[in-house]
């Protein structure tokens, strides 16, 4: 892993660190109104087309924004395609005790659960 990566996912980890009580009472929400059993929490420093920021990076003086969103708007735009929920919500962590973190950089993105 190179040096810039590295530093990217120690900035995002310091991130949610700060923002997860927040998130967490997110994803209580999420779940409580029988919204989705899924919440995803997308990381971005770029604008994405996913989900609702609830965590401005700028306002928050962090380095990344945060979006709630949730598993069943992932598949609605192809980004998990149909035939794979059942593996990711196999997958899945307790959203009562762990975030799904997207991390969404210029390049991809990946999945990551990160204790509350």
């Amino acid at each position: 892993m190179d040096d810039q990566k590295n530093e990217l996912l120690l900035e995002l980890k310091r991130d949610l660190e700060f923002y997860k009580e927040a998130i967490q009472t997110i994803a209580y929400e999420i779940i409580d109104n029988d919204v989705s059993k899924y919440p995803v929490f997308v990381a971005h420093k770029t604008e994405v087309d996913l989900g609702r920021k609830i965590l401005d990076a700028e306002e928050l003086e962090a380095k990344w924004d945060i979006n709630a969103s949730i598993l069943e708007e992932f598949v609605a735009k192809g980004l998990i395609p149909e035939e794979k929920t059942k593996s990711f919500t196999a997958a899945f962590k307790n959203p009562k005790t762990h975030m799904c973190v997207f991390v969404a950089d210029e390049r991809s993105g990946n999945f990551v659960f990160f204790p509350y």
